[in-house]
């Protein structure tokens, strides 16, 4: 008899035995199987003649999906997620497939509407459009190609792709279809001969940069690109991606978030018009993201754009990795499989043999020490591509101007707006008030599912929990004492926007923050609306900071910073540093000059005397001494086991059980931290806790994690939910 052993996504189990039955499949493939009552994927890990189970206990693997096997290079990565991560190689597996392909309904059928053009509409578009119409020239010149043109794909092209279709189609231009073919994987869909703009010129920093990382193109490398803010790495990025792509190889860049997708897709468009992109984030519709999958895994696609999950993405022509912004923590996923994608990204590196840059202007301290180590070859671009480096000054506030802005604050946005130039106000908090308050008894407005302020938000007129979503109306009295003497403390977006208003009354202000953003397509009209100088001023919060290129941007203001300066997370100055370094980059970067204000009540600590001289090596120094005296990353491994449960005497159980279980033997190679509640104790009603272990060596914590965990499974009674967290970002 012929066996298979499956993975299935359940936690802790598998691989499981099935009978083949004469089916052909083979390692890797995607097999529809009986799992208790249900039917479900998984993947052949392995074809064997024995079984230790009863054969007749053994059901029947009863089909195959309608898709090509997976390769062995997404099943290594998995692999080393699996054991890395300590979750089982079923749920890594389907954490990382499209969820199309995660049901045993999947058909290998991609219905979509699609267009294409009448030969009325080849024939007559082109006498339609001016020499300066350059989206339209490409969507037309796309839909001739013999491949249909989805929606998707035309707004790829040209923004406003949709509106014009539906005039084509009125006049007889374009017909639409349902197709219900298989997506072609077999040949590239080209876009020959549409309009390329004009590739800049490269400065002697950035050629240098280029030429050294060309140089390890075919073999395993792992480069930190350090580059002040403007610098230009993505032109630097750009020209490797030319060189891959010229070898006949496919390139995978990895953004730490959503909203740097869209202009950098629009800039890798405008550069390469000819070749395939596709892009990958948690956006998409299923079928969106299983149609890029499936280009990339294919081949056909030239350009892999996407976040954190891109990283799993088989490509089986791989030739560099990129990641942009790699010192950002949205690279580390917070629940399930939590990986971090930047970690991973070397991974990849090294089992394909190929380069990985990382690029910042602001490294985590964990790539730099990489860089000291000498295991990561670092680069520098010291100048600005374009226009100069602002100048960091700081504001001193005290107790009695701690809201709104500071006089110096208004004269500079009233100069930089008579020069007919762009401000953005930098607040990392959105609503009005974080905080409302009894002067009277001291009562605060609190969340009854959560350990959390409620957050006040003029716009809806209510009090929001930014942790589990909980609402109410903003009460007139105390609900304590009844005292009418109630007041908001702290500010937010919402408030910043409001005094900018009263102080502006004829200035075209835009916030832009979770809660003006949530509607899809929301934040690329408003960045576009920001390019075409429709703004004057812009509140706004971290969403802000990185990435984003406004010509006509020359002053950055940045407000409630001192919050981080004693947050109770070892990274929380590393973080400041470098989240107001990226926002203070988005002044001053065309021939205007940048200016960047910081009000702060402590101008004297060092972290903000070392913004003002922008002295990152000096900082990263000192932070790295202090963690090497303590242990810290990157000179120790954490990891964390995080406990919730509704009922808190038995998460306080779980944790001291959890403990207890740790040997005296084990606790002299690892540093067994106390049980503490988490941050937020209490989140949607869940009580949460942790158990904080430490270690000089990262394979002894591994091991001990290894043979710890199974023993935490034996506990489990589904009264506490539970997870391990390696190398976590937050404490």
């Amino acid at each position: 008899m012929r066996f298979a052993r499956v993975f299935i996504d359940v936690p802790r189990l598998g691989p499981f035995d099935y009978l083949v039955n004469g089916i052909n499949v083979e390692i890797g493939a995607l097999v529809i199987v009986p799992f208790g009552r249900r039917r479900v994927v998984g993947v052949v890990a392995e074809l064997t003649n024995k079984s230790e189970l009863i054969e007749k206990k053994i059901k029947s693997i009863e089909a195959l999906l309608p898709l090509e096997p997976l390769k062995k290079d997404f099943l290594k990565l998995a692999e080393f997620a699996s054991v890395y991560y300590h979750k089982s190689m079923g749920e890594t597996i389907f954490t990382a497939l499209p969820s199309m392909v995660r049901s045993p309904k999947f058909s290998g059928i991609n219905k979509e509407v699609s267009f294409s053009l009448t030969r009325s509409g080849i024939e007559r578009i082109p006498g339609t459009l001016t020499p300066r119409a350059i989206g339209k020239h490409r969507l037309w010149k796309a839909m001739l190609s013999k491949e249909p043109v989805t929606l998707k794909i035309a707004r790829g092209i040209y923004a406003p792709a949709g509106k014009l279709i539906l005039e084509w189609q009125d006049r007889g231009w374009v017909e639409s279809e349902s197709s219900s073919k298989p997506k072609s994987i077999n040949s590239p869909r080209s876009l020959e001969g549409l309009l390329s703009s004009a590739v800049p010129a490269l400065n002697s920093e950035q050629q240098g940069a280029v030429n050294e990382i060309s140089k390890s193109l075919g073999s395993f490398k792992t480069w930190l690109l350090q580059g002040i803010t403007g610098s230009g790495k993505t032109e630097v990025y750009f020209s490797l991606i030319e060189e891959v792509i010229s070898r006949g190889q496919q390139a995978l860049i990895l953004v730490p978030e959503i909203n740097l997708t869209p202009q950098l897709e629009s800039r890798l468009n405008e550069r390469f018009p000819s070749k395939q992109m596709v892009m990958l984030h948690s956006a998409l519709s299923g079928n969106e993201r299983y149609s890029s999958w499936n280009l990339a895994r294919a081949g056909t696609a030239d350009i892999i754009l996407g976040t954190r999950l891109a990283i799993f993405t088989p490509i089986p022509r791989l030739g560099i990795v990129i990641v942009d912004e790699e010192q950002d923590t949205s690279f580390k996923q917070m629940e399930g499989l939590r990986y971090n994608a930047r970690d991973l990204a070397v991974v990849v590196g090294k089992q394909r043999g190929i380069p990985v840059v990382l690029g910042s202007a602001t490294p985590s301290l964990e790539s730099y020490a990489q860089v000291l180590e000498g295991r990561y070859d670092r680069l520098m671009l010291r100048t600005r591509a374009s226009g100069t480096t602002p100048e960091i000054s700081l504001l001193r506030i005290d107790k009695k101007n701690r809201i709104g802005l500071l006089p110096e604050a208004v004269n500079e946005i009233r100069q930089a707006l008579l020069r007919r130039e762009q401000v953005l106000v930098f607040i990392n908090r959105r609503g009005f008030a974080p905080v409302l308050y009894c002067s009277s008894c001291g009562w605060k407005a609190t969340c009854k599912r959560c350990t959390t302020n409620l957050t006040m938000h003029s716009g809806i007129k209510k009090l929001r929990c930014h942790h589990c979503g909980y609402q109410q109306d903003i009460p007139n009295i105390c609900a304590e004492c009844g005292d009418q003497d109630i007041v908001d403390l702290g500010q937010g977006t919402q408030r910043i926007e409001q005094i900018i208003l009263t102080e502006f009354p004829t200035a075209q202000v835009i916030r832009i923050d979770g809660d003006t953003t949530k509607r899809k397509g929301s934040f690329s009209r408003m960045r576009e609306n920001i390019e075409k100088q429709g703004v004057d001023i812009i509140v706004g919060t971290q969403m802000l900071s990185k990435g984003h290129d406004f010509a006509n941007l020359t002053l950055v203001i940045v407000l409630g910073a001192d919050a981080s300066l004693f947050g109770g997370d070892y990274r929380s100055t590393e973080y400041l540093y470098q989240q107001v370094l990226q926002v203070s980059g988005r002044s001053g970067r065309s021939a205007r000059p940048g200016k960047v204000l910081v009000q702060t009540e402590f101008p004297e600590h060092p972290i903000y005397r070392s913004l003002v001289a922008q002295d990152f090596d000096g900082f990263a120094a000192q932070l790295l001494s202090e963690r090497k005296k303590a242990g810290f990353p990157p000179f120790g491994y954490h990891a964390i086991l995080r406990v919730a449960s509704k009922d808190e005497k038995q998460l306080w159980r779980f944790l001291t059980k959890s403990r207890d279980l740790i040997t005296t033997s084990d606790k002299s190679k690892i540093e067994v931290y106390d049980a503490v509640p988490s941050a937020v104790y209490k989140v949607a009603g869940m009580f949460r806790g942790q158990i904080l272990l430490q270690s000089k060596n990262r394979k002894v914590l591994q091991r001990f994690l290894s043979a710890w965990l199974p023993m935490l499974e034996n506990m489990r009674d589904g009264k506490v939910r539970f997870s391990l967290d390696i190398d976590p970002v937050e404490l």
